[in-house]
């Protein structure tokens, strides 16, 4: 799965999350950002990642839910 978080004319920044096969009940989250202005356009540079649980996964749900019901 991945979205795109932020978008304008020079600058995109996505998530993605992925399901980790060998370890179940896990996935990676990714956040990275592509500058569209660069001379490598299409490289998107990671800015951070991280693998999470499902425990995990909700903290971060219960966290963004509260800022959009804020």
């Amino acid at each position: 799965m991945q979205a795109t978080i932020f978008k304008n004319d020079s600058f995109v920044r996505q998530a993605s999350l992925q399901p980790i096969e060998a370890l179940a009940g896990h996935y990676f989250l990714q956040f990275s950002s592509v500058l569209l202005t660069s001379k490598s356009p299409n490289a998107a540079k990671c800015n951070f990642d991280a693998v999470l649980d499902r425990e995990g996964l909700e903290s971060l749900q219960r966290l963004l839910n509260a800022a959009l019901n804020d």
